[in-house]
């Protein structure tokens, strides 16, 4: 099952298009589903997207009947997935390929590296709050000390807190975005 989503936004691409890129794309890249949005498209951009779904299980194809604009229909990709949401990573990609396909794979393992050292600078923060907490304080200000270890502490709850519950986003030149979903 794949694990991460790319919304390609689709506005009149029929001769743009690059089919046979995103089929070899597909062929190596199992763990990326892509989603293609027509954005009210008045050219054939709509059949081509349809029928290069049926082909390819990891790709999945929304049709928007009225132009919403590229933020409207990244916007409606995401919506669209909001119920049965199970990627690790959700972002998107112009249709014009200016970045290539080919560069998704080394996007994603860049931000897990990140994303695993900034889990284990968390990790390192609980141990010390918790390690703190649990040794002897002997020292003639024992208020102040145990004040800073409870400001470890309540620091490493806030990080972890704050880490879990908000959304990653991380931006790439206008070429694409990706969420931590």
């Amino acid at each position: 099952m794949p694990r991460n989503l790319f919304i390609i936004p689709c506005y009149n691409e029929e001769k743009r298009l690059r089919v046979k890129e995103f089929l070899k794309f597909s062929k190596t890249q199992k763990e990326i589903h892509i989603l293609f949005v027509n954005d009210g498209s008045t050219d054939k951009t709509a059949a081509i997207l349809q029928e290069l779904c049926i082909d390819v299980s990891q790709f999945t194809f929304l049709n928007l009947e009225k132009n919403e604009g590229k933020s409207g229909a990244i916007r409606q990709g995401v919506l669209h997935l909001e119920e049965n949401n199970t990627f690790d990573y959700i972002g998107y990609l112009d249709a014009d390929l200016a970045t290539p396909l080919t560069e998704i794979p080394r996007l994603i393992s860049e931000i897990e590296k990140r994303e695993k050292s900034k889990l284990e600078q968390i990790l390192i923060l609980a141990d010390m709050a918790k390690f703190a907490k649990q040794q002897p304080i002997a020292t003639e200000n024992e208020e102040a000390l145990k004040n800073a270890y409870l400001f470890i502490e309540q620091t490493a709850l806030k990080v972890i807190a704050e880490e879990f519950a908000r959304c990653n986003i991380i931006h790439i030149p206008t070429t694409y975005v990706l969420v931590k979903a």
